[in-house]
């Protein structure tokens, strides 16, 4: 069974945008999974986010990495990626290429 994990490693934010302070646009996130022997693959990206609305914007010193979690599992295809990381391991456990140098 592969356990799937998410790592938010940066958020980029605007200082003032449409009245609003310190508003998040853009999340860089990595999205794991760690099979029962510790084989891992994952994939990463950025992605930017919609424009909040001032009634549901939530301060940046509020917001935390469980809120970005949430907005990212809304916008995501979740299940395809969890489809592409287990075929990622799978292919590292049985592997149908071999890449490497020439031998001349």
């Amino acid at each position: 069974m592969t356990t799937f994990n998410w790592t938010i490693s940066a958020v980029e934010r605007a200082v003032n945008l449409n009245g609003l302070q310190n508003v998040i646009q853009m999340v860089h996130w990595r999205y794991s999974g760690t099979d029962e022997n510790g084989i891992t693959a994952e994939v990463y990206d950025v992605i930017k986010l919609p424009t909040p609305d001032v009634e549901n914007f939530i301060p940046f010193h509020e917001i935390t990495t469980s809120d970005i979690i949430i907005i990212l599992e809304t916008l995501l295809d979740i299940p395809n990626m969890q489809q592409s990381i287990q075929l990622h391991i799978d292919l590292l456990i049985n592997p149908v290429t071999i890449t490497g140098p020439l031998y001349n």
